[in-house]
């Protein structure tokens, strides 16, 4: 049981890296989740108790394979938005489109607002909140 008290990000290994081939240099570290999961629990299925062991867990499912999505058409298709081009997110004009988008579905985001902080927010909130 994974519980409030673990980080998320430590449970699972992330890859954070810039121009990835995904075949090539993503797909080991999945397989090496999913295999860490299955070795770990039994199964591809995770009980993760997000709101404490009081309350109904969310299930993680790391069956593979996963489904691919891009990131903007999902989260424009989720919340509804044209998404200024990815080739400006580094603006200031989109900078303040996803303060907004933030501010308006109630998305706390401490300083700095940067672009990045702002849209992985967005992100979290699509993720945790699916249609």
């Amino acid at each position: 049981m994974i519980t409030t008290d673990h980080c998320r990000d430590y449970i699972i290994c992330r890859c954070s890296v810039h121009a990835v081939r995904l075949d090539t240099d993503v797909q080991p570290h999945v397989y090496a989740s999913v295999g860490m999961v299955k070795a770990v629990t039994g199964g591809y299925k995770v009980q993760y108790h997000e709101h404490g062991p009081d309350h109904p867990p969310l299930e993680l499912d790391f069956t593979p394979p996963f489904k691919r999505v891009s990131m903007i058409a999902e989260l424009e298709k989720q919340l509804n938005v044209k998404f200024p081009s990815p080739t400006t997110l580094h603006t200031e004009e989109t900078r303040q489109f996803l303060d907004k988008l933030c501010i308006q579905h109630n998305v706390e985001c401490s300083s700095p607002r940067t672009s990045a902080r702002l849209l992985d927010k967005v992100c979290q909130l699509c993720m945790l909140n699916p249609e």
